[in-house]
């Protein structure tokens, strides 16, 4: 532990958090200038090729290995401190420490092209000891450390206070992001999700359905979903990332699909990928 607190010093060595399957948590700055790529395009990446002599230290919380440290000793770099990584945090319990918080914020969603609001995507923004910390990387800490499904819920209560505090726009939709570890333990998600729809009109909340962290469940538990939570609407978030497939939207059948914005980007570079992103809508 106390290796990896250098994360957060100025130190001139590149140093690096990935998960156990080596996807970067967060790294200092430092690797990053080694690396030759911003904060954004290193989270959830794997690692670039290491240079002999790369030093490894496990990382456990609670018993379980929740991370790899690695640094490039010998290799100088003026640094500066990692990003902000809740990952020490990410255990059973960490929504009661009071240096861990999350505030939801309201995303307009527009129709076009006439410009109407049709509703509003809840974000989190979570921070720790003040310092705000991106929702990716939380995502990823918690799958390494198991804790997901206490993330998830820890953001979507916070979404719910919010929208419970004040009156909802009229006629608004409510996008809130989910898991899929929360959809599939009801139990845990009732409590905090049914608030929600007694409160909005029917029909008025969305779940959408979040690749953070790719997870496999068995078909027959998607089918189950319209059933275990009535009342509400569904959108599958980044379409062409992670697990989401056309298995998933027949056994879904999701009122609303947001397609991956690389995938998008992709698909309009071209006559033919416009052709597909048509027949697409089409089918969907």
């Amino acid at each position: 532990m106390d290796a990896v607190q250098r994360l957060w010093s100025a130190w001139e060595e590149p140093a690096v958090l990935v998960d156990p399957d080596g996807r970067i948590l967060t790294a200092n700055g430092a690797f990053r200038r080694w690396a030759g790529k911003p904060w954004p395009q290193l989270v959830g990446q794997g690692l670039p090729e290491l240079p002999p002599g790369a030093g490894s230290v496990p990382v456990e919380v609670g018993g379980r290995l929740a991370a790899y440290w690695l640094h490039l000793p010998g290799v100088r770099l003026p640094g500066e401190t990692a990003q902000g990584l809740p990952g020490w945090v990410v255990t059973p319990g960490f929504t009661r420490d009071r240096r861990w918080a999350v505030a939801p914020v309201f995303q307009p969603i527009v129709a076009l092209p006439g410009g109407e609001v049709l509703g509003y995507e809840a974000l989190s923004r979570p921070s720790w000891e003040g310092r705000p910390v991106d929702p990716e990387t939380l995502f990823h800490a918690a799958a390494a450390a198991g804790t997901t499904l206490e993330a998830d819920l820890a953001c979507f209560a916070a979404v719910a206070r919010a929208v419970l505090a004040a009156p909802w726009p009229a006629g608004a939709l409510l996008f809130v992001n989910v898991s899929p570890r929360s959809l599939m333990t009801p139990d845990r998600l009732h409590p905090v999700l049914d608030p929600l729809v007694a409160a909005l009109p029917p029909g008025r909340v969305v779940l959408e359905i979040s690749e953070h962290v790719p997870e496999d469940i068995p078909y027959s538990l998607w089918e189950e979903l319209p059933r275990v939570y009535p009342g509400v609407q569904w959108a599958q978030d980044d379409y062409g990332l992670g697990n989401a497939d056309p298995s998933r939207m027949l056994a879904v059948r999701p009122q609303w699909l947001k397609l991956d914005r690389t995938l998008m980007l992709q698909a309009l570079a071209d006559a033919a990928g416009r052709t597909w992103l048509r027949r697409f809508a089409a089918w969907a």
